[in-house]
């Protein structure tokens, strides 16, 4: 089995963790372990148990964890990811987290990390959020994108004027979490969403290319944009030039590839 994203809901009490896993056909890439290897990493595993599996597409699947809040002293911040250890498989496994922190039958662990987060202790003043996402690297930016509704509600000192999120995925069922995301864009007046399919075929919009992005920052302008990427590495170098051709500052187009 091969997983290809991750994702968790904490709540009260014990608390579910999603994963995803993808049916897509595996990739030459980095084990995330070697991968990640410079990033930081909590100190602590957490035991859990699968106890919900669900199919949201056609080639992604969700597998629902429960940890024990009691047993659970650590945290996570908008954008990170978890090692995820499986008994008897001796790779670890790397999944992204889609839910804010503020929200948190076989037994695994799971461990905290990564340095693609929000907000980043740099970030201070005004400025606006967009989201770039390609297929399941919509993973950790729906976790950021949560993160800016719940500091958005809380009136908090650091919050984004406004928060975009752009994601593109070959087919409009492997667009995921339409329902999570819309409902945060019809609360919220200031979060703003735009579905990209690349495959020919029902809702084909074509890819994100420069010109979109000139629209989309154009429609912002006036505050510090800052700009999380995740997705394929050839859409993540994509976007990196296309922001670099608009003006955005290197050290404000933040990214995770999604192997």
């Amino acid at each position: 089995m091969q997983f290809r994203g991750f994702c968790s809901k904490l709540m009260a009490g014990f608390q579910p963790v999603r994963l995803l896993h993808s049916s897509v056909g595996k990739m030459d890439k980095k084990i995330h372990i070697e991968h990640t290897m410079d990033n930081f990493r909590s100190n602590d595993i957490l035991l859990a148990r699968v106890s919900k599996i669900k199919d949201i597409s056609p080639t992604v699947r969700t597998l629902t964890l429960t940890v024990d809040k009691e047993k659970n002293t650590s945290s996570f911040r908008a954008g990170q990811w978890v090692d995820f250890f499986i008994p008897g498989v001796e790779q670890v496994g790397g999944f992204s987290m889609w839910n804010s922190p503020t929200s948190f039958s076989r037994k695994v662990s799971v461990r905290f990390g990564g340095d693609f987060y929000y907000p980043t202790p740099d970030i201070s003043g005004p400025h606006s959020l967009l989201l770039i996402a390609g297929g399941v690297g919509i993973n950790p930016l729906l976790s950021i994108w949560f993160q800016a509704r719940d500091l958005c509600a809380e009136n908090a000192s650091i919050k984004p004027i406004k928060t975009r999120l752009l994601y593109s995925a070959v087919s409009d069922k492997e667009l995921l979490f339409q329902p999570e995301i819309n409902s945060v864009s019809r609360e919220f007046s200031n979060f703003y969403t735009d579905n990209f399919v690349t495959r020919p075929g029902p809702g084909y919009t074509g890819r994100i290319n420069q010109d979109i992005l000139a629209e989309r920052i154009s429609e912002d302008a006036g505050s510090r944009i800052i700009a999380y990427l995740c997705g394929p590495p050839g859409q993540v170098q994509d976007m990196k030039m296309y922001l670099r051709n608009l003006n955005i500052p290197e050290h404000d187009i933040r990214s995770e590839l999604w192997y």
